[in-house]
């Protein structure tokens, strides 16, 4: 176990993370139903504000990258997954999804000048894959292609699951190696 004298919030974050990921993955690989996911749900709500309780812990942490990125993560989290569940049925839309996953393509680039490890880099391209392939599904029509969206999103929610997890795991036990 990784002791230190000021703790930083980002495994937790990172293992949050993994909890929303793992059951938006199941869900859209056995439905392919990707509006019944990102219309609201309870854990989303929960899992999007410890997020941005973990982004404050990170600030507090003078960890500048882990507050941005869990502070952005959370706010997409609880606008698009939690929406539903805390705004009454007022889910973001098309938009919210794009913008949310252009500005992760930016936090890819801030990852790579950071040197961070290559991992985060990895998580970061799976989120933006999210919200985008999210936010362009909502602009198709025909059923057949949607649902297929909803699989191959399925499959990104999953790798991001797992690069989550992984990394998360490492930053609280020095036993599990990342890269």
């Amino acid at each position: 176990m990784v002791q230190t004298e000021h703790i930083d919030p980002t495994g937790f974050g990172l293992l949050l993370v993994a909890a929303v990921s793992l059951p938006g993955a199941l869900d859209l690989l056995l439905t392919g139903n990707v509006n019944a996911w990102t219309s609201g749900s309870d854990i989303a709500a929960v899992i999007g504000t410890m997020l941005l309780i973990v982004a404050l812990l990170a600030y507090k942490a003078n960890s500048t990258f882990g507050m941005t990125v869990f502070g952005l993560v959370g706010t997409g989290v609880l606008c698009v997954g939690g929406g539903s569940a805390i705004f009454g049925g007022a889910a973001a839309g098309t938009g919210a999804l794009l913008v949310f996953g252009i500005i992760y393509l930016f936090c890819i680039f801030w990852s790579v000048a950071a040197k961070t490890p290559k991992l985060l880099t990895l998580l970061l391209v799976t989120t933006a894959l999210i919200f985008l392939v999210a936010g362009i599904n909502t602009l198709i029509t025909d059923a057949d292609l949607a649902k297929n969206m909803g699989y191959v999103l399925g499959v990104i929610y999953l790798f991001n699951f797992i690069f989550n997890f992984w990394l998360g795991a490492g930053l609280c036990c020095d036993k599990i190696k990342t890269f």
